[in-house]
C-alpha cells in the first residue's frame, strides 16, 4: 500500500463538483471517515485461544451474526460465521503492527480498497431505501444490526449505528464515487450535503 493511498479518499472530483447548499434544508448527512484503516479477520470462533487472543487485543467481544460491536478504538462488523471486518481510525501504518501481533496471517489489510461512510439525518433510512432491496425500517434492522447488501447495485456493507438515524456504509473504493453521486442525485429533495471526518489514530 502506498502513501498516495493512505492520504487520498479518492473523491476528491467529486467533492470539487458539488454545488453549494448555503441555507437549504439538509435532510441528510454524509460522512466520508479519513484516513480510515480496514482489516479482513479470519479465524475460528470456537478456538478459545484465537477469541480470547482477540476479545483481549480489542477490548470487544466478537459480534453475533448480522449484527457489530465498537468501542473508541475499533469496530468489529460480523461478515460470516469466521470472518469479520475491523474498522479503526488512521492510518494502515498506525494500526497494523499491533493488529498483526494479534492476529498473524488471519489479518488482512483492506484499506487500500475500501472507504466507510456514515450517513446520518431524519431522511437517512427513507435515503438508503430508494436503493436497498434490505428493509431498513428499526424494527427489521435495529441499532447494531449489519449486513451485505447492494445500494444502487453496488455491493455494500450497510449497518445501523447506535442512533437510530445513523446508518454506516463500507464501499469499495471503485464504488464510491459512483456511489456518492447516487447519494447526492437521491437526496436532492431532502437535501442532503457531505464532507470528509478527519479520522485520528486510536493509539
Amino acid at each position: 500500500m502506498t502513501d498516495r493511498q493512505n492520504f487520498h479518499h479518492g473523491l476528491e472530483a467529486f467533492f470539487q463538483e458539488l454545488p453549494r447548499r448555503d441555507g437549504q434544508p439538509v435532510g441528510a448527512s454524509v460522512e466520508i471517515a479519513w484516513p480510515c484503516s480496514h482489516f479482513n479477520l479470519r479465524g475460528n470462533p470456537n478456538e478459545p485461544g484465537f477469541r480470547q487472543n482477540i476479545e483481549t487485543a480489542l477490548g470487544l467481544s466478537l459480534p453475533a451474526a448480522n449484527s457489530f460491536v465498537e468501542n473508541d478504538g475499533y469496530q468489529v462488523y460480523w461478515m460470516g460465521p469466521d470472518e469479520w471486518l475491523i474498522v479503526t481510525s488512521g492510518t494502515p501504518k498506525d494500526s497494523q503492527t499491533r493488529l498483526d501481533n494479534l492476529a498473524g496471517n488471519v489479518l488482512n489489510d483492506l484499506s487500500g480498497g475500501q472507504l466507510l461512510l456514515e450517513i446520518s439525518g431524519a431522511a437517512a433510512e427513507q435515503l438508503l431505501s430508494k436503493g436497498c432491496p434490505l428493509d431498513l425500517s428499526e424494527n427489521a434492522f435495529p441499532a447494531g444490526a449489519c449486513a451485505q447488501t447492494s445500494l444502487a447495485k453496488a455491493s455494500v456493507l450497510v449497518a445501523r449505528g447506535r442512533s437510530s438515524d445513523t446508518f454506516r456504509l463500507v464501499v469499495r473504493r471503485s464504488f464510491a464515487d459512483y456511489l456518492s453521486r447516487w447519494l447526492a442525485h437521491a437526496g436532492k429533495t431532502p437535501g442532503i450535503n457531505f464532507r470528509v471526518r478527519q479520522q485520528h489514530s486510536s493509539d
